[in-house]
C-alpha cells in the first residue's frame, strides 16, 4: 500500500509542477477568487517559454529525478498535455 500511495503522491506532485510551469509561462492562470486554474493563452510562444522554464528547473535541481521518471522529454510531453478549464467556479456560478 505504501508504494501505491508514494506513486499517487508523485503523480499529484507532477500535475502540480506542470500546472505551475504553465502558469509561469502564461498558458494558464489561477482565479484570484476561487483558485481554479483556467486557460489564458495557449500560443506556441507560451509553450516554448514553458519548455525553457521546465528545462531550467530541472538543470537547477528544482525538479528532482523522482519526478517524470527523471526524463525531460516526459516533462515536456506533460506540458503539451496541460489542461485548464474554460471557466472557473466563480464564472459558472455567475452564469447561472
Amino acid at each position: 500500500m505504501s508504494r501505491a500511495k508514494d506513486l499517487l503522491d508523485i503523480q499529484f506532485a507532477e500535475q502540480d509542477i506542470v500546472e505551475e510551469i504553465a502558469i509561469m509561462a502564461g498558458i494558464l492562470t489561477r482565479c484570484e477568487m476561487c483558485d481554479d486554474v483556467v486557460w489564458l493563452d495557449d500560443s506556441e510562444d507560451n509553450y516554448r517559454l514553458a519548455y525553457k522554464i521546465a528545462n531550467k528547473m530541472v538543470t537547477e535541481g528544482e525538479i528532482g529525478p523522482k519526478y517524470f521518471n527523471g526524463n525531460r522529454r516526459t516533462l515536456t510531453d506533460a506540458i503539451k498535455e496541460v489542461q485548464g478549464s474554460l471557466y472557473c467556479h466563480c464564472e459558472i456560478v455567475m452564469m447561472e
